[in-house]
């Protein structure tokens, strides 16, 4: 092999080396997002869901009860880079905590922002006093 081959080789290899790195540069930086609940999980008690709001969970579900009585969930992971959605503010909007992207409360639909899906319902029930994985 000569020392041109040679020289043309390590040039390769050190840019796929480089590309490599730029890619896994490229990924998320978003907080981890916790494991879902399985069906009949506690998400929170009825009681700690303000009316008019809503409640982030320790498992990355956003209980919202915009309606006395009426509850409904979202994964509080944003589609975009999978940073969390905080619950709604007095708008009834909520935004993700890493590039702003905003959704409506009342059926989690993108209204602004990079991202480009809505936020995956997560299905639930009133159990006693609480709000639990349907």
């Amino acid at each position: 092999m000569s020392q041109e081959e040679m020289g043309r080789r390590a040039l390769l290899v050190g840019a796929g080396c480089a590309a490599l790195a730029m890619l896994g540069a490229c990924g998320s930086r978003g907080e981890e997002s916790p494991p879902g609940p399985k069906p009949g999980d506690v998400l929170a008690p009825t009681s700690g869901v303000p009316v008019g709001g809503g409640l982030l969970t320790q498992t990355g579900v956003l209980v919202l009860q915009l309606h006395e009585g009426q509850f409904t969930a979202y994964s509080a992971v944003c589609p975009h880079q999978s940073y969390l959605v905080r619950p709604p503010d007095s708008d009834g909007i909520m935004t993700c905590t890493g590039h702003q992207s905003k959704f409506r409360a009342s059926d989690g639909v993108r209204v602004d922002g990079p991202a480009l899906g809505n936020l995956v319902p997560v299905a639930v029930k009133v159990s006693g006093a609480d709000v639990v994985r349907a």
